[in-house]
């Protein structure tokens, strides 16, 4: 309310001094110029915008995102990749902090009352929003001042389907968006709205820990959540068989090369010492290593199993061979004299300091070996990881924010965790979002720091953005980290470089103000003087050469900005969509998308074009780029505003390369493998009139059509769809095999021996 008192009464002291009649409408229009509370007013005289009628344009204030927690995942407004997990199976925590910008435009009304809106993918709906403010009051404007929501989302478990798709949630990635709605005074009598909208998405990291949270835990103590940084790309090697038997790109590998070896030069020692051959990788084939949840639970369903270590990364699975160099292989399940291979192979993993060992114990075709912890499974309720997300510190070299037009200027950025890329950028005083990328640095395992030089132009001047946009080398995330440099320079104008931001492509307007007559007009740019001239010493204007602006505002920023869209980045992969967003502080009339690429020149190809309208103040783009494209893309939105026909641009640069993309698409799927059976276990003992399933695809991988090859069933059973099920009505004792047979081949099983007793 104080700030409407202030508004009236600045009104009538401009009434006394300036008269009423004619000049009433010019003196309401002067008595906006004092500014609001809260903001540091134009100086005395200056008119803020104004629409052709000449009423004050009135922008809404600038709010930005603050502090966010979804789940068990968090962080501050600077991370640019807000990816995050659910608190459980079913329950998401979601609390959003919103709060004013350092800086507002330039006639603002403050926040007079709020609220959210909050949304969310997979079937979560909100329980009951909480809102509140904390800090000063709204109408101050202060930085300290935010808006806060909290809710819980519930939804329902992830069951997935058997046996596809092996990847959580159906293969979608979850997402939560956050739409903060203000009301802001236009006027003492009037409200106006404006929205901050902020969608936060898995990234893939994200969607396979939780699996993790959504693997089935009934009876069970719950799988602990690994954390994003040990997830890495999925091991590429010549001999890569069996490393992910997983459904995603990434991993979790515990160093299983160097396991695998070390397991192989214990064994070879034993090799040399009783005078037989060395063996080689190509001995040591890996048939499994890491599993995704969901994998494991489908594929190996005992109970022992839905805590193995496959899903940690840390097991490995080897295909029997003759291990002590006699030329045969000796390996029979159930009985250990007969299993002389794998009992030594055994040996010589925990030598290799393997936790744990199996082989005849319980399977027939292959050897287990893993490093587990010390306590396994863990204990129940165990907490999950800390989200710490990386951080990085950026300053001047030589320790200095200042620099002269002409002046090397040096910038120095450590990160807290090894970064893969960091890209750096310089914001001149007319350029809007990060600016223009200058350097890209690579980096790799313990790699933080960079640094990079930058020579301003001899006739610049004002404030320079630097910027280091890096890429976190353990996972996908990224942020950025910026300071401001204050250039000083020549204090004449920069040549002319033939772009007139006044000028559209297809319609040329001419935005120049004009002077009148100080007896009618005495508005910015012209100004009065007791001779009555405007301009202080130029005559009155006769309309036919307007006069230029006296002291212009050097590079003032333009009312909108065009920045990626979340879950987007200025880097991008071939074939990759893109997608924009920009954003007015005034409605538009149209926005004229333009891509410039490398071999471009002006504003480039003209790909889209939004039709605006009164209240519209937001357009998006989503373009795809070229499968060859390659270098920097220059993404413009060129705005006609409504209220007047004035013009403006705003970019930004992608920069696109094969190696820029994240979260690149998977390759292909090799070849399907030959069908491998496990044990089944046997025999079984029935008696008549009871019922029998017995579920053969759970003992053999590569999604095969399983036949009868050998033997016979007992009276009552059948075998339909791999699955031997019914009811037995005699006595008797049968035996039968089975043929397993997809794509790559077949394979044939142990006998399975059914023994059928009479009912007592």
């Amino acid at each position: 309310m104080k700030w409407k008192i202030f508004f009236v009464l600045y009104s009538l002291l401009v009434l006394c001094v300036i008269g009423v009649g004619a000049d009433t409408e010019v003196a309401t229009t002067q008595s906006v110029t004092t500014g609001l509370p809260g903001i540091n007013p134009p100086g005395f005289g200056i008119q803020p915008p104004q629409n052709p009628n000449g009423v004050p344009i009135v922008q809404p204030p600038c709010v930005q995102l603050k502090d966010w927690t979804i789940g068990q995942s968090s962080g501050s407004g600077n991370i640019v990749n807000k990816t995050f997990l659910t608190s459980t199976e079913t329950t998401c925590s979601v609390t959003i902090e919103i709060g004013y910008c350092s800086t507002q435009p330039a006639l603002t009304y403050p926040i007079e009352s709020f609220d959210f809106e909050v949304t969310m993918s997979h079937g979560f709906t909100s329980g009951e929003l909480v809102t509140d403010r904390l800090g000063p009051d709204p109408s101050e404007l202060d930085t300290e001042t935010s808006f806060r929501v909290r809710t819980t989302m519930t939804g329902p478990k992830d069951t997935g389907n058997k046996p596809h798709p092996l990847n959580g949630r159906n293969s979608e990635k979850m997402s939560v968006t956050v739409k903060f709605k203000g009301y802001y005074g236009s006027d003492p009598n009037n409200l106006q709205t404006f929205t901050h909208t902020r969608t936060f998405t898995q990234d893939t990291t994200d969607m396979l820990r939780q699996e993790y949270l959504d693997a089935d835990r009934t009876g069970r103590s719950p799988l602990p959540v690994p954390g994003r940084s040990v997830f890495v790309p999925t091991i590429t090697t010549v001999d890569d068989d069996g490393w992910n038997t997983g459904h995603y790109d990434i991993m979790i590998d515990d160093g299983l090369i160097a396991k695998r070896d070390a397991w192989i030069a214990k064994l070879n020692a034993w090799r040399v010492a009783n005078s037989k051959p060395a063996v080689g990788r190509a001995d040591f084939k890996v048939n499994s290593a890491y599993r995704n949840p969901y994998h494991q639970h489908y594929h190996i369903t005992s109970g022992a199993a839905f805590h193995s270590r496959h899903p940690y990364g840390d097991a490995l699975g080897i295909a029997i061979f003759d291990a002590d160099g006699d030329g045969d292989v000796e390996f029979v399940k159930h009985q250990e004299a007969l299993s002389e291979d794998g009992v030594l192979l055994e040996e010589q993993a925990e030598l290799a300091g393997a936790g744990y060992t199996s082989s005849w114990e319980y399977y027939s075709s292959h050897v287990h070996a893993d490093w587990r912890p010390s306590v396994w499974p863990p204990v129940s309720g165990s907490d999950p990881p800390s989200e710490n997300p990386p951080t990085g510190n950026l300053s001047p070299l030589n320790g200095s924010y200042t620099a002269s037009a002409g002046d090397s200027h040096t910038a120095k950025f450590t990160a807290s965790e090894a970064y893969e890329k960091v890209y750096w950028y310089v914001k001149s005083p007319s350029q809007t979002g990060l600016g223009t990328n200058v350097k890209i640095d690579t980096g790799g395992s313990g790699v933080t720091t960079a640094s990079m030089s930058y020579t301003f132009a001899s006739d610049v001047s004002g404030d320079y953005a630097i910027t280091a946009y890096a890429y976190n080398y353990s996972d996908d995330s990224v942020y950025q980290v910026s300071y401001t440099v204050s250039v000083s320079g020549s204090s004449e104008d920069p040549p002319d470089d033939g772009e007139d931001p006044g000028e559209s492509p297809s319609d040329p307007i001419d935005n120049t103000p004009s002077c009148q007559d100080c007896t009618t007009d005495c508005s910015y740019p012209c100004g009065c003087t007791n001779s009555g001239t405007c301009g202080g010493s130029t005559p009155p204007d006769d309309g036919d050469d307007p006069d230029p602006d006296p002291e212009p505002d050097p590079d003032p920023e333009p009312p909108g900005s065009v920045v990626p869209a979340p879950g987007s980045s200025p880097m991008a992969a071939p074939g990759e969509t893109h997608t924009s967003n920009f954003t007015a502080d005034e409605a538009y009339e149209k926005v004229e998308w333009y891509v410039k690429s490398p071999s471009e020149t002006g504003l480039g190809t003209l790909v889209e074009t939004d039709i605006g309208g009164s209240g519209i103040t937001t357009a998006s783009l989503s373009y795809t780029f070229a499968s060859d494209a390659a270098g920097d893309y220059e993404i413009t939105a060129y705005v006609s505003n409504y209220a007047d026909d004035s013009v403006y641009q705003v970019s930004y640069t992608v920069a696109v390369s094969s190696s820029s993309d994240p979260d690149p698409e998977p390759e292909p799927e090799p070849p399907v493998s030959l069908p491998v059976w496990s044990d089944i276990p046997d025999p079984y003992n029935l008696t008549v009139g009871e019922s029998f399933s017995l579920d053969l695809n759970s003992y053999v991988t590569g999604d095969p059509t399983i036949t009868k090859i050998g033997g016979a069933l007992p009276a009552g059973l059948s075998l339909v769809g791999g699955v031997l099920s019914g009811t037995v009505t005699t006595v008797e004792t049968r035996s039968a095999r089975f043929e397993a047979t997809n794509s790559g081949g077949s394979a044939e099983s142990e006998w399975v021996k059914i023994i059928v007793s009479a009912s007592q």
